[in-house]
């Protein structure tokens, strides 16, 4: 007996489709590190300001390590300026100390 194509390309999808099915029901579980450090991002300053304030937001939440908030909330606050290719920042925590 011959075995047509299609059906067995037909058959691969339906197997696919039930594993992606059955994999989107398993729980995920995150964990996080409650030690995580809140933080506020005052906007930039500079001809970069935007895509320089966007870009250390990410790479700031991606970290893990940073919760970004509001201000009153923040034990430290980020500032910066960026412009020419360069990026200058300061980190304050809230009782004034750099």
């Amino acid at each position: 007996m011959t075995r047509n194509p299609f059906s067995a390309i037909l058959a691969a999808l339906a197997v696919a489709l039930c594993a992606t099915t059955a994999a989107a029901q398993e729980a995920t579980i995150t964990v996080k590190k409650s030690d995580v450090l809140n933080i506020a991002l005052k906007p930039f300053s500079g001809s970069e300001a935007l895509i320089a304030g966007k870009t250390v937001a990410n790479d700031l939440d991606l970290s893990g390590a940073f919760a970004l908030g509001a201000p009153e909330r923040a034990t430290y606050t980020v500032t910066g300026s960026a412009s020419g290719g360069t990026l200058q920042g300061t980190v304050t925590d809230n009782r004034g100390s750099v």
